[in-house]
């Protein structure tokens, strides 16, 4: 036969004993930040090398799916080439490529030297740009900005 256990309520008090035990990180403990704005960089700049490395080997890419099938540009098309463009340091012509892939190094970079300053200044920078990212309006600019790209790349990619 098992033996029942009892049931006791925990007041407020012993809640509180509990939590003194298991401490919260504060939000600028190291280890509370995430590691995600060193992981993206390192990919970013990963994916930068690789595409450079493919250039110059001369290794086949893979060509884009949508515009293979239909003959229109997916809202990434030229990405590869403002890869190799930042690889190059020829900003402009990353820009010109495709500015949604731009963009992106770009708040990727500033995401990474806010996550820096966090870490050695002890400044919450990230927690301000966390909420304003994850509002629906943010959401809504990114919809925008995709559809704006692809636009752009409609009318200036060549057929």
């Amino acid at each position: 036969m098992i033996p029942k256990r009892e049931v006791r309520s925990q007041g407020p008090e012993a809640r509180n004993q509990k939590s003194d035990l298991h401490p919260q990180p504060s939000v600028l403990s190291p280890q509370s930040s995430s590691l995600s704005p060193l992981l993206s960089l390192g990919g970013v700049i990963l994916l930068i090398a690789m595409v450079r490395l493919a250039a110059q080997w001369r290794l086949p890419l893979p060509p884009c799916m949508l515009r293979t099938l239909t003959g229109i540009p997916c809202p990434f098309c030229g990405s590869t080439r403002s890869l190799l463009a930042w690889s190059h340091f020829e900003i402009i012509k990353a820009l010109c490529f495709n500015p949604l892939t731009f963009l992106l190094v770009l708040v990727i970079a500033v995401w990474f030297l806010l996550w820096m300053s966090e870490v050695f200044l002890k400044r919450p920078w990230l927690v301000v740009f966390r909420q304003r990212f994850r509002s629906m309006a943010m959401k809504v600019v990114v919809a925008i900005l995709v559809l704006l790209n692809w636009i752009y790349l409609c009318l200036t990619l060549p057929p």
